[in-house]
């Protein structure tokens, strides 16, 4: 053996010099050999690091339940661009269309500028306090079909608004109140249950009876179409007093209400019906606040709606979220 060699010394331990007078591309191509070997021999190279983890996102207050219900507005608005021609042109499912798209839009906005990926939002699945019925009942024709899908709301809605933030309570019941409205203008039944705390049944006789006695002032002073859309609407507000405030004999009214100016001529009679529809649909915030149980925000909920789809008789359109920032004005 000859002593000058390198026997036991393997590969990657070579000292070999690179011979006198090699070309330089023959160096070069020994060097990336060298890095070869180097990789073989297990010695890590300048290699990319792996990205850090993605810190988890932290879900803002009710974010569950508002883009459960955003999905849920979507698929009503679906089922309203699936009906046949001529009931979409019905104007009352024009406006409920239109409000549902507000609420989407509203709601939308709300959930993005809080930090939720619109990613969460669009592929959110249908599901328990969130999802409506995907069809009418069968007894439904016309637009009446889509009333009745309006009309029948997600299991444990009221449930999951009872135990949502206040803010988050506010503005959901505001919007299914207006959602139960445009089903009412489209012939379904929405009614109290009268199953509400005493302190709710009792504000809201309250807010009823001074309705039922203005709309009689309006109705004596109005003539034509606006005495007709009169008597419609006082006859709607007996029946909901009758709901409200059931055992009144004969609907005897508590009196002591004063009319906030003189009302003589149609002109006065229907500025006085604006003024007490707006008050009342305006009452939305109190009554919520009164309501914390489910039962009671389902009694708010379909109070307000019936004297909301009163509203566009009178010039007074629904709107997205009544008695809250987007709702009418006085």
């Amino acid at each position: 053996m000859d002593s000058g060699g390198t026997a036991g010394v393997g590969p990657c331990h070579s000292r070999e010099r690179e011979p006198v007078g090699v070309p330089r591309r023959a160096v070069l191509t020994g060097v990336v050999a060298s890095l070869g070997l180097l990789a073989g021999c297990g010695v890590r190279l300048d290699l990319p690091q792996p990205p850090p983890p993605v810190p988890t996102r932290e879900k803002v207050a009710d974010e569950d339940l508002l883009v459960g219900f955003v999905r849920d507005v979507r698929v009503l608005v679906a089922q309203a661009q699936a009906l046949p021609a001529a009931e979409a042109a019905h104007a009352a499912v024009r406006d409920a269309v239109r409000v549902l798209r507000e609420q989407d839009v509203v709601l939308t906005g709300r959930l993005t500028n809080a930090g939720v990926p619109t990613a969460v939002i669009n592929t959110a699945p249908v599901s328990g306090a969130t999802a409506s019925t995907t069809a009418a009942p069968d007894a439904a024709t016309g637009p009446g079909r889509l009333g009745a899908v309006l009309a029948e709301l997600p299991t444990g809605r009221w449930e999951s608004l009872a135990g949502s933030h206040t803010d988050t309570r506010l503005i959901l019941l505001s919007a299914t109140s207006a959602r139960l409205a445009a089903a009412v203008r489209l012939g379904a039944a929405v009614a109290p249950q009268g199953q509400s705390p005493q302190a709710v049944h009792a504000a809201l006789l309250e807010r009823t009876a001074p309705l039922v006695y203005g709309f009689e002032v309006v109705a004596a002073q109005s003539t034509g179409a606006a005495r007709t859309a009169a008597l419609t609407t006082l006859d709607a507000l007996h029946a909901l007093l009758d709901d409200v405030g059931p055992g009144l004999p004969g609907r005897a009214l508590p009196g002591g209400w004063q009319l906030p100016y003189a009302v003589t001529t149609p002109q006065a009679a229907a500025r006085l019906a604006r003024d007490l529809l707006r008050r009342a649909i305006g009452a939305t915030p109190q009554l919520v606040a009164l309501a914390r149980s489910a039962t009671g925000l389902e009694d708010v909920a379909a109070w307000s709606a019936r004297v909301q789809a009163l509203g566009p008789a009178h010039g007074i359109p629904l709107t997205a979220f009544p008695g809250t920032s987007g709702g009418p004005r006085s």
